[in-house]
C-alpha cells in the first residue's frame, strides 16, 4: 500500500508524524461521530478511534489501529 492509496481510502484528515526523507507516519484520529462516514464511534459506543500507518520509501511497513479506552 502506498501513501496515495492510504489517503484515497481513509481521507486527508491525517497528521504526518516522524517524517523524514524516506520515512513517514500518517496518524488518523476520530473523536466525534461526525469525523467518520461509517459512524464507527457511535456504533461501538467508544470515544476515540485511531489509526497509524508507517511507510518506508512509499510502501506500508507497519500499521496499528483501534479504540482508545477511557
Amino acid at each position: 500500500m502506498t501513501k496515495k492509496l492510504i489517503i484515497e481510502s481513509f481521507g486527508s484528515c491525517y497528521v504526518p508524524l516522524d517524517s523524514a526523507q524516506d520515512k513517514i507516519e500518517l496518524y488518523y484520529r476520530l473523536e466525534t461521530p461526525n469525523d467518520s462516514r461509517t459512524r464507527i464511534l457511535e456504533s461501538n459506543n467508544m470515544p476515540v478511534y485511531y489509526a497509524s500507518y508507517k511507510l518506508w520509501k512509499d510502501k506500508l511497513v507497519k500499521f496499528e489501529f483501534g479504540f482508545e479506552y477511557p
